[in-house]
C-alpha cells in the first residue's frame, strides 16, 4: 500500500471515531504521520479531490484542514503543485480537558477567567461540568480518556469518582481546588487547604467573635468541605463558644438574632441578609456574618462582608501556567486569607 493510500485510510478511520470536527481530524492525522516519521520532508499530501472522494466529504472541508496545517507550519503549497510536508516534527498547542463542578458560580467564573487569561491562544481548552453528580463525573471523564493531552479536574469526593481517577494516566491528570485520595495517586495538584488554613483564619477572627458572648456560632455545613466542620468544632471548643451545625439550606424561619452566621453558600447569605432586614435586625448588633469565597458584590453588601477566601483568579492563572509548562510533580496549596469586612 502506498503512503498516499495509507494516509487516505487513516483519514477515513479517524473521521469515524474522533470527537473533533472534520478539518481538525484530517489535520491531526497528518501531524501524527509527520511525528511518527511516516511523512517526511517534501512528501506530498493526497490531493483535495482524492481526499474528498475517498472520505466522501466536501472539498472545502479538506481545504480547511490543509489550511490549518499550512498556518501551523506543517505543510506548504506552491502554485500548480500539491501540498507537501515542510517539517520533521510538529508539536501543536496542548489539547486540554477541563471539568469543574459548576461554571456558573461567581468564584468559579473567576477561576475560569484566570485560566483563559493565562493560556490565551497557547492551548485548546474543552470545558465540561459534572454538577456534583458521581455518574456524570465518571461518564464524562471516561468518555474523554485518550482524547486530550492533559486533564484538569475539580474532583468529587465519591467512591465511583475515586475509582475513575485511580484508573487514569496520573502524569496527564491535574486535580484543582479540592483534593481526593485514591490508590496509587501520583498526579499533580493545585488545591485549597480546607482544614489547617481554615482553622488559622478562625484564630484571627477570635478577638472579634468574643465581642458577642451571648451569640451562637451557626455554621451552615450543607455544601461545605467536610474539613471545615472539624476545624470549626475544634475552634469553638478551644475558646468555649456556643455553636451549632445546620445541614440544610436556610429558610426564612431559620433566621433569628444572636447568631454569628458562617455561610458557605451565597444563597444562604442572601436569605440571612434579606430576612434579617425584614425583621429589623441590625448587623453587628443582633447578628453577624462570616462568608466563604470572595466575589466582588460581597465588598458592597452590608458595607463589605467579612469573608474567608482564596484568590480564585490567581488559582486560574496557576492552572494556566501548569497547562503551558506541565510539571508532573506539581504539588501546590493556594493561600487562604481573611478579607476584613463590616459584618463581625
Amino acid at each position: 500500500m502506498t503512503l498516499q493510500s495509507l494516509l487516505l485510510s487513516a483519514f477515513s478511520r479517524n473521521l469515524k471515531k474522533s470527537h473533533l470536527n472534520k478539518p481538525e481530524i484530517l489535520a491531526q492525522t497528518v501531524v501524527d504521520f509527520v511525528n511518527a516519521s511516516k511523512l517526511k520532508l517534501r512528501d506530498p499530501l493526497p490531493s483535495i479531490q482524492s481526499v474528498s472522494e475517498h472520505c466522501k466529504i466536501a472539498k472545502e472541508t479538506v481545504r480547511q484542514a490543509y489550511n490549518i496545517l499550512k498556518r501551523n507550519g506543517v505543510v506548504d503549497a506552491k502554485r500548480g503543485r500539491a501540498y507537501f510536508v515542510i517539517t520533521e516534527h510538529y508539536k501543536g498547542v496542548p489539547n486540554v480537558f477541563l471539568m469543574f463542578n459548576y461554571f456558573g458560580t461567581p468564584h468559579k467564573v473567576e477561576t475560569l477567567k484566570g485560566i483563559l487569561a493565562g493560556v490565551g491562544d497557547k492551548a485548546k481548552l474543552s470545558f465540561f461540568s459534572h454538577y456534583k453528580d458521581p455518574d456524570t463525573f465518571v461518564k464524562t471523564l471516561n468518555d474523554a480518556k485518550g482524547k486530550y493531552d492533559y486533564y484538569v479536574v475539580m474532583p468529587l469526593r465519591d467512591e465511583k469518582c475515586a475509582k475513575a481517577l485511580a484508573e487514569f494516566d496520573q502524569s496527564k491528570l491535574l486535580l484543582i481546588d479540592i483534593d481526593i485520595d485514591y490508590p496509587n495517586k501520583s498526579c499533580p495538584k493545585i488545591i485549597q487547604n480546607f482544614n489547617e488554613k481554615f482553622y488559622d483564619i478562625l484564630l484571627k477572627l477570635e478577638p472579634s467573635i468574643k465581642k458577642y458572648p451571648d451569640f451562637t456560632l451557626s455554621m451552615v455545613i450543607a455544601g461545605a468541605p467536610r474539613e471545615h466542620k472539624t476545624a470549626f468544632e475544634k475552634f469553638c471548643k478551644k475558646f468555649g463558644f456556643k455553636y451549632e451545625f445546620i445541614d440544610k439550606k436556610l429558610e426564612a424561619a431559620d433566621i433569628k438574632d444572636k447568631k454569628i452566621w458562617f455561610l458557605f453558600d451565597d444563597d444562604d447569605l442572601v436569605t440571612v441578609v434579606k430576612r434579617s432586614d425584614e425583621l429589623g435586625l441590625k448587623i453587628k448588633k443582633d447578628y453577624a456574618i462570616v462568608s466563604y469565597n470572595d466575589i466582588p458584590i460581597k465588598h458592597i453588601i452590608c458595607g463589605g462582608i467579612t469573608t474567608i477566601s482564596i484568590d480564585f483568579f490567581a488559582l486560574g492563572e496557576r492552572v494556566a501556567k501548569q497547562i503551558l509548562s506541565w510539571d508532573p510533580t506539581c504539588d501546590e496549596t493556594v493561600e487562604t486569607y481573611l478579607i476584613d469586612g463590616k459584618t463581625i
